[in-house]
């Protein structure tokens, strides 16, 4: 990707000018720049420069240091040994920080500009990702990428290895685990070389990986002893092959895992503590860190959902795995210590590819350049994450997100990014100097003047210093008749000047036409790092426009517009004729009088990818989070799929921000139905109690049903009212012994008289009451444990029924139009073995909710696991034939390889493939809809995962362009005819209940769909 030859701009402006070649435009940029004024007071100005790196200026040098002087700054050009010195990278000393070759930096500067960015400095980066490729400089005096210096060392041994290979025999007591003990793994021992040096190494080849495969160490004696607390070891993979997972487990049976690339050349890795992230043990554990002194156990290996999610080969060679310290490892890496995760800056998570081609324009509206799939140059255009703006007013947002350059697609003038943007924060943020952001490298912006121009007035606008923090109203959707607060924050960054600063703050309300309705301004005296609010209160006519209305906010000083803001304001109004969601004869959803079957997405806005603040990630419904504009490109995007449905979820924390009622217009327009989950829901006070959680859910429920009328809203076709909740193991279920032993005593009237028709002793907990049954009687086949593991399953019905029953009751009091479910982690997969964890009952929920929704991960593209879907839809109907069966949730991460890791071309193809494969199956099998995980594209920091549907950009994945062609036949498709093959079971005779009936029926079943048939169950009573 790269920008159209003549490179890299095919401009207007410049074909006009008659300019031949970029030299003479930087003369002629030289030239036009001296004329221009010369802000009085001179802010200082570093610029970081290392001639001798690749990327970096040269000649340009001479125009970059004019701009920033006609800009108003004093620029100092150091490099990288001057910029390293103690003091130079300060604020007090440095107001601005420029890097005219970000993406290449030198491994030395990494840690100064960490600690100037904490300290609140400015920056400006072009190029790209800071640091995404660390420079060191070698004996000889020459300046090598990591990469380079790694590849001489990569097979240097660590100082204590743990895997020892002598004499090309196997290391002694090391192991194989895997989930697929049939499919083949060979460890043999090889020779390594690298141009440098040879050494021994182990090789595994597996031939078809189904889930997870590692070798694993025996048990270990202080393996981090004298002061190690590196993990080392030289790797490399192959085509198929481009990650490792490394696991150490600890005394108290936590397990840390890391994950790293792997590349077709040997490398040498040495991961520190923080490298390994929680993944299983004791939850107290879980927000801790890995310990090297307890560490007892290693293991390498290969698994799904850590390292690919690709079912076939894989083979990859490891050489001196061990441990070390810091001071004896003498190897490149380290000395390049991490730069922190600051949007606009690092690291590449921070940022998507922009997909050619593409156009980029300027806010102006002039469009400078063309994005083609080829140039001679092939620079990368990325993108920073979007983030909200400063749309609105009291959203207690510490930042401001300004475009500078967006990229729009050729074809249909979407969004595609923007390769130039700026943030701004709050003062007194942390990390809260202003962050100017470059895609472009300098060389680029240097060579066309509408970019030389944004570039100084940017700069300019930087050390005035006055901006808008946010303007606009506090909610975007208005009730009819409800007033609003319109107001705006104003800020003053500049550090030079110590003087205050007349500025006038303007707030104007029009319709879209052009007709202002209300207007205000506001002097205020502006002091530096300080910030200036005005409000007033505003109550719209009764008579909205049609489109709604504009709120424009605008920033003077001195007669001149610095800055502005533009947001939208709407009105919902209840349906006159609404058309709400039923369930209708055979268990089909019903819309309009016609079958409607839901083929969505689980919603969260692509301003949640790259993400690191968790309560911003997840309280995107939140004043500060929501954002109206990147939520209706989001939703275009899911109509013009072919989805009509979305899922998303709401706590009662912001229901005061109002946010939900702008989405639910926006979805109404788009006529895309919602499935809203209430939050905190049931599951998060199940710990003190069946009865208590009920109440307290409840509060919830109907505090954000009656804020929002939403017993009036027809867009709303269900309300979910727990999430991902399960009975759990033993430990769990014991909370339910009290019900447990009521319900035994309903029905046998004594323990006793219940252990002579169980013909077993009754379990007893140590206080010698009633318990349940453990997790290995409900998870066997059959025996002396089956009639009481039958009566316990009863009685799971009639708890759940006591539990979410009696929500669904009390909502349909509250809201007869709307039903009730939830999402039902992994209920009625008659796959799922898992021997220490109950999932609830599929025939406890058909009594307690309106329809069936549970989860589907991890099966579809495993024959076993594909033929389950089938079979597990044909139970939910025979148990009910009245209910519509839904999949809550499914998908498949494309995310390879942990925080550095990423997409790959196989990784999204395998997604799409998940895709198309479960279509494929719910048609056949006639399910009532799909929402799957989820939309957007891109990393999710606090799970290493993407399971987007979409690119960031906005362009097709294999995933969406399966949307696009088999959603389509979903929606259409007819419901299978009546079972013409009827199989009977009794679950009743398997205390492993649905597991145990598909294991006696599976064979039959699949035989049954391979035949021709349309097979279904019934239950013998």
């Amino acid at each position: 990707m790269a920008f159209a030859a003549p490179w890299p701009f095919q401009s207007r402006e410049r074909a006009s000018m008659n300019i031949r070649t970029p030299a003479t435009f930087l003369v002629m940029s030289w030239m036009f720049l001296s004329f221009q004024s010369i802000t009085s007071a001179q802010a200082n100005c570093i610029v970081l420069n290392e001639p001798a790196i690749p990327g970096s200026l040269r000649n340009s040098i001479k125009i970059l240091t004019t701009i920033i002087h006609q800009a108003g700054y004093n620029p100092e050009i150091l490099n990288a040994q001057e910029a390293a010195e103690s003091n130079i990278l300060s604020t007090k000393r440095c107001f601005l920080l420029i890097l005219p070759n970000a993406n290449n930096l030198p491994a030395s500067l990494y840690a100064p500009i960490s600690e100037y960015l904490k300290n609140g400095g400015n920056i400006l980066t072009f190029g790209g990702e800071l640091g995404a490729v660390p420079y060191l400089r070698s004996g000889d005096g020459k300046w090598r990428t990591y990469d380079q210096m790694e590849e001489s060392q990569a097979l240097i041994p660590p100082q204590e290895s743990i895997l020892n290979i002598r004499d090309f025999k196997l290391p002694s007591g090391w192991f194989r685990s895997t989930n697929h003990p049939k499919s083949v793994m060979l460890p043999q021992i090889v020779m390594a070389r690298t141009s440098f040096q040879t050494s021994p190494a182990l090789k595994i080849e597996i031939d078809n990986l189904d889930g997870w495969d590692t070798f694993l160490s025996p048990i270990l004696s202080s393996p981090f002893h004298s002061g190690n607390s590196l993990t080392v070891l030289s790797a490399k993979g192959d085509a198929d092959t481009n990650s490792l997972a490394i696991e150490w487990d600890e005394r108290d049976g936590s397990r840390w895992i890391a994950v790293i690339p792997l590349h077709l050349q040997w490398r040498r890795y040495i991961l520190p503590p923080s490298s390994f992230h929680f993944f299983d043990g004791p939850g107290s554990r879980r927000d801790t860190a890995f310990i090297p002194a307890n560490a007892v156990r290693c293991s390498v290996g290969e698994a799904f959902g850590l390292t690919d999610n690709r079912q076939g080969r894989y083979s990859y060679e490891i050489a001196g795995l061990g441990t070390g310290s810091l001071k004896q490892m003498g190897s490149a890496a380290a000395y390049v210590p991490h730069l922190p995760a600051l949007d606009l800056l690092s690291p590449r998570y921070k940022f998507f590819d922009i997909h050619p081609p593409a156009r980029m324009r300027l806010l102006s509206g002039k469009y400078i350049a063309d994005l083609t799939a080829s140039s001679p140059e092939h620079h990368l255009l990325l993108s920073p994450q979007p983030r909200p703006s400063g749309a609105g007013f009291n959203k207690l947002r510490d930042w401001r997100m300004i475009p500078l350059i967006t990229a729009i697609d050729v074809s249909n003038k979407e969004w595609r990014g923007t390769p130039a943007a700026m943030k701004l924060f709050r003062p007194g943020t942390s990390y809260g100097g202003a962050r100017l952001f470059f895609s472009l490298p300098a060389q680029a912006i240097l060579r066309n003047r509408q970019t030389v121009s944004l570039l100084l007035n940017t700069l300019r606008r930087l050390h005035r210093g006055l901006f808008l923090l946010e303007g606009g109203s506090a909610y975007y959707t208005l009730f009819p008749g409800q007033s609003v607060t319109l107001g705006a924050e104003a800020m003053d960054l500049n550090t030079v000047r110590s003087q205050k600063a007349d500025i006038k703050i303007e707030l104007v309300v029009s319709t879209h036409s052009g007709r202002i309705v209300w207007k205000r301004i506001w002097t205020v005296n502006a002091a530096p790092k300080h910030i200036d609010q005005v409000s007033e209160n505003w109550k719209p006519p009764d008579q909205w426009p049609v489109g709604g209305y504009r709120i424009e906010t605008k920033l003077w000083n001195q007669g001149k517009l610095l800055d502005s803001i533009s947001q939208g304001l709407h009105v919902w109004n209840p349906p006159s004729h609404p058309h709400y969601t039923t369930i209708g004869a055979s268990g089909l959803f019903f819309r309009n009088g016609k079958t409607w079957r839901i083929n969505g997405v689980n919603y969260m806005p692509s301003s949640g990818i790259g993400q690191n603040h968790g309560e911003l990630f997840e309280h995107w419904l939140s004043s500060q989070a929501y954002s109206p504009e990147i939520v209706s490109r989001d939703l275009h995007h899911i109509k013009n799929l072919g989805m009509n449905a979305v899922s998303i979820f709401l706590y009662t924390d912001d229901i005061q921000a109002q946010n939900l009622l702008d989405i639910l217009r926006q979805c109404r327009d788009l006529r895309i139905y919602v499935n809203l989950s209430l939050r905190p829901d049931i599951i998060t006070y199940l710990d003190k109690g069946r009865i208590y959680a009920d109440e307290q859910a409840w509060r919830n429920y109907r505090s954000i049903i009656t804020y929002y009328h939403l017993q009036e809203n027809d867009t709303v076709y269900a309300y979910e009212i727990d999430w991902e909740p399960a009975f759990g193991g033993y430990d769990r279920r014991s909370l339910m012994d009290p019900d447990w032993r009521a319900w035994v005593t309903d029905k046998y009237g004594s323990v006793s008289k219940a252990e002579i028709s169980w013909e077993i002793s009754a379990p007893r907990n140590q206080g010698g009451e009633l318990t349940g049954p453990s997790d290995a009687q409900l998870s066997s086949q059959g025996g002396a444990d089956t009639k009481l593991c039958a009566d316990y399953r009863h009685f799971l019905d009639h708890w759940l029924e006591m539990t979410y029953g009696t929500i669904t009751r009390k909502l349909h009091a509250l809201d007869p139009h709307h039903l009730v479910s939830f999402r039902m982690t992994s209920a009625g997969n008659p796959a799922d073995t898992n021997p220490g964890y109950a999932e609830y009952q599929l025939e406890g929920l058909s009594h307690s909710v309106d329809f069936l929704s549970p989860e589907c991960y991890g099966r579809v593209g495993d024959p076993l696991g594909n033929e389950s879907l089938h079979f597990e839809i044909a139970y939910a109907r025979a148990i009910d034939p009245d209910e519509p069966f839904i999949w809550a949730e499914t998908g498949v991460s494309a995310w390879m390889g942990g925080v550095d890791g990423g997409d790959t071309a196989s990784s999204l193809q395998e997604q799409g493939i998940y895709y198309k494969t479960l279509y494929k199956y719910s048609i056949d099998a006639g399910a009532d809809g799909i929402v799957f995980w989820w939309y957007p594209g891109g990393y999710r920091v606090n799970e290493n995962s993407d399971y987007g549907m979409i690119n960031p950009d906005g362009t097709d994945r294999p995933a969406t362009k399966v949307i696009r062609k088999y959603g389509a036949l979903f929606l259409h498709s007819p419901f299978p005819p009546e079972p013409d093959k009827v199989f009977l079971f009794n679950r009743d005779a398997h205390p492993d209940g649905i597991v145990g009936i598909y294991r006696d029926l599976a064979q039959s079943f699949e035989k049954a769909l391979k035949d021709g048939y349309h097979p279904g169950l019934k239950a013998e009573h």
